[in-house]
Protein backbone atom coordinates (compact mmCIF):
# COMPACT_ATOMS: atom_id res chain seq x y z
CA UNK A 1 0.00 0.00 0.00
CA UNK A 2 2.71 2.45 1.01
CA UNK A 3 4.75 1.41 -1.99
CA UNK A 4 1.85 2.22 -4.35
CA UNK A 5 1.57 5.69 -2.79
CA UNK A 6 5.31 6.22 -3.11
CA UNK A 7 5.34 5.17 -6.78
CA UNK A 8 2.30 7.36 -7.47
CA UNK A 9 3.98 10.29 -5.73
CA UNK A 10 7.19 9.89 -7.73
CA UNK A 11 5.43 9.43 -11.07
CA UNK A 12 3.16 12.41 -10.29
CA UNK A 13 5.64 14.89 -8.82
CA UNK A 14 8.80 14.29 -10.84
CA UNK A 15 7.22 15.05 -14.25
CA UNK A 16 5.70 18.24 -12.83
CA UNK A 17 9.06 19.32 -11.46
CA UNK A 18 10.86 18.59 -14.70
CA UNK A 19 8.20 20.46 -16.70
CA UNK A 20 8.55 23.46 -14.37
CA UNK A 21 12.34 23.26 -14.49
CA UNK A 22 12.30 23.00 -18.26
CA UNK A 23 10.02 26.01 -18.54
CA UNK A 24 12.26 28.08 -16.23
CA UNK A 25 15.32 26.97 -18.17
CA UNK A 26 13.67 27.84 -21.47
CA UNK A 27 12.79 31.29 -20.17
CA UNK A 28 16.38 31.83 -18.97
CA UNK A 29 17.85 30.74 -22.30
CA UNK A 30 15.37 32.93 -24.17
CA UNK A 31 16.28 36.05 -22.18
CA UNK A 32 19.96 35.21 -22.63
CA UNK A 33 19.50 35.06 -26.42
CA UNK A 34 17.53 38.31 -26.38
CA UNK A 35 20.28 39.99 -24.35
CA UNK A 36 22.98 38.79 -26.75
CA UNK A 37 21.18 39.96 -29.88
CA UNK A 38 19.83 43.28 -28.62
Amino acid sequence: MLRQLFIGYISGVLPLNSIKWGRDNYRGINSLIINIFS
